[in-house]
């Protein structure tokens, strides 16, 4: 899979490639729809007007949007797009969420028109390498917000204006990501009307970031083994009790004597 350059606007009006919807379906202005990993905005089908998700482009189905009859939860799909979404589309929708979802906002600087960086998978290895891959945002005319949970807060780098942090709930864990919860969507449409405007940036490439951006992220310098070649010879000893002499092992008594001179 390329990188591929671009953006699709949600906010104030969602900006979508004709060309990547459905055809017989079109859009809504002003209605979007964000829980977990799943990225749509709401629209009526041509013929009926029934209302109708159309799944955002770049988001679990790249660039072969689905869209999920809002009536029968079914999902229509362009004839290339992952089966697999399609299953699990369908199976969050009929089984949604009650659980209350809040978000917790870190205000880094104040910004009006932002990047939404979505990191709200059900695999930690997901979450964490939809972030790695916002290293080309840094410079660009817009300022990143990420939308992650609890334990990825750490790992977005400095220079993102906004964290949006969501707590999992006990026993659920990234599992939560998956679910369908209007109360996740409500929550983040709130934040989205204090910008100006609002756009997902399209990043579903492969995350191959070199030295300097996985230290910006993790904020681990690298080992300089210059420095440490010019210092004297160091000898650590790590002393660990439950190491020497578990209960289950007897040593020799004159190696446990010797041992205990250590402490």
């Amino acid at each position: 899979m390329h990188r591929t350059e671009g953006e699709t606007e949600i906010y104030p009006i969602p900006r979508i490639n004709p060309k990547l919807i459905l055809p017989g379906f079109e859009i809504k202005k002003d209605e979007i729809f964000i829980s977990g990993q799943w990225m749509f905005a709401k629209g009526v089908e041509k013929e009926t007007s029934k209302s109708i998700y159309h799944e955002l482009p770049w988001s679990i189905g790249l660039i072969k949007p689905l869209v999920l009859s809002a009536k029968e939860g079914k999902v229509h799909q362009f004839s290339k797009s992952p089966k697999w979404c399609k299953h699990a589309i369908e199976t969050a929708y009929k089984n949604p969420c009650k659980n209350k979802m809040t978000l917790k906002i870190h205000k880094r600087s104040t910004v009006n028109n932002i990047w939404l960086v979505n990191c709200l998978m059900p695999y930690y290895g997901d979450c964490l390498s939809l972030l790695l891959r916002t290293g080309v945002l840094k410079h660009s005319n817009r300022s990143p917000v990420a939308l992650v949970p609890s334990n990825l807060v750490r790992q977005v780098p400095n220079w993102f204006a906004e964290i949006w942090e969501v707590k999992t709930k006990d026993g659920q864990g990234l599992r939560q990501f998956s679910n369908w919860n209007e109360s996740m969507n409500t929550a983040i449409n709130i934040e989205l009307k204090r910008f100006d405007s609002v756009a997902i940036p399209h990043l579903f490439q492969p995350a191959a970031p070199h030295s300097e951006v996985v230290n910006d992220y993790l904020r681990i310098q690298p080992f300089n083994t210059t420095e440490w070649n010019q210092r004297d010879p160091i000898v650590t000893f790590l002393w660990r009790e439950e190491r020497l002499s578990p209960p289950e092992i007897s040593l020799h008594p004159f190696l446990t004597r010797g041992l205990s001179r250590l402490k």
